[in-house]
C-alpha cells in the first residue's frame, strides 16, 4: 500500500513539475528585440502587421506606440495603439504585457493604478493636426506640464498616489490657451 502511494506521489509531482509551467506562462519578451515585441503585439491582437512609431523605457515601464500595417488608410486616418510591459525581473531584461489602449483622437492617456503603490499615466498621442505647443496634466496631489516639441507624444509618468488614478489633462497653443481637453 505504501508503495502505491509513493508512486503516485511521485506521478503527481512529475505531473505538476511538466504542467505547472505552462499553466503560468507569461508573454515574457526582451524589449530590446523590437521582433520579440512586435510578434507579441501580432499574437495579442491578432494583426498580421504593424508599424511602430515611437517607443519609450521609463523605469520599469517600456511603451510602445503603433499602427495596424495592413489597412490602406494613411497613417493620420488610422486608430494610434498603445502597449505597455512593466519588467518583472529587476536582474534580467524579462517584461511582461500589462495594458493597452486604443484612441481615435490626436490625444488621450492611459491611466492605471499598479496594484496600489503607484499609479502609472502615459500621454500618447499625434500632434501633426493639432500643432499643441505643451501639454498639461494634473492627478490629485500633482502637475506636470511638458512642451511639444516632436509630432508623436509618448511620455511616461509615475505618480507615488495611490488613492487616485484620473487626471485633468490640456493642450495648450504657444500662448497657453487652452486648445482642448484630452
Amino acid at each position: 500500500m505504501k508503495k502505491i502511494i509513493l508512486v503516485v506521489l511521485i506521478a503527481l509531482i512529475g505531473a505538476s513539475l511538466y504542467l505547472f509551467p505552462k499553466l503560468c506562462k507569461t508573454n515574457l519578451i526582451n524589449i530590446d528585440n523590437q521582433d520579440s515585441v512586435i510578434n507579441n503585439i501580432l499574437q495579442l491582437k491578432g494583426y498580421t502587421s504593424i508599424n511602430v512609431v515611437k517607443e519609450k523605457k521609463y523605469k520599469d515601464y517600456y511603451a510602445i506606440l503603433y499602427y495596424e500595417s495592413n489597412s490602406n488608410l494613411d497613417n493620420s486616418k488610422k486608430n494610434l495603439e498603445l502597449a505597455i510591459y512593466k519588467n518583472i525581473d529587476d536582474l534580467k531584461n524579462n517584461y511582461d504585457y500589462y495594458g493597452g489602449a486604443s484612441s481615435t483622437k490626436d490625444f488621450d492617456t492611459f491611466n492605471c493604478n499598479d496594484k496600489g503603490q503607484e499609479t502609472i499615466i502615459i500621454v500618447y498621442g499625434n500632434n501633426q493636426l493639432t500643432k499643441a505647443s505643451s501639454y498639461c496634466i494634473e492627478s490629485s496631489q500633482n502637475l506636470y506640464k511638458k512642451n511639444i516639441e516632436l509630432d508623436l507624444i509618448l511620455d511616461i509618468y509615475i505618480i507615488y498616489d495611490t488613492n487616485n488614478c484620473s487626471s485633468v489633462n490640456r493642450l495648450l497653443d504657444i500662448n497657453e490657451e487652452l486648445i482642448e481637453m484630452f
